[in-house]
């Protein structure tokens, strides 16, 4: 392997664990970043968002409901995703 690729590798485990971790954080700013400038957030069911300032706005609506329930409830809302196994079958 050479250090190009290894580099690539360890960028995209980066941008991965970035995205995860401000998604659960709720810091959607910080997990825009991990999109480029132009990117694209797609959900089952829904049509394609493009750029970032658009992600923030559709996920801070997608999730307002779900967190103002658990604030009315007084839980906690915890989320965490853990991402196990990252396979590169190609990188170029």
């Amino acid at each position: 392997m050479e250090i190009w690729e290894l580099s690539a590798r360890e960028r995209i485990r980066d941008t991965l664990a970035r995205y995860n971790w401000s998604g659960d954080a709720m810091r959607l700013p910080e997990l825009a970043e991990s999109f480029c400038e132009d990117g694209e957030l797609e959900l089952r069911g829904g049509g394609a968002v493009r750029g970032r300032a658009a992600i923030v706005e559709f996920l801070g609506g997608a999730v307002a409901s779900p967190n103002a329930a658990a604030q009315e409830s007084g839980v906690r809302r915890i989320v965490r995703h853990n991402v196990t196994n990252v396979r590169f079958t190609e990188l170029t």
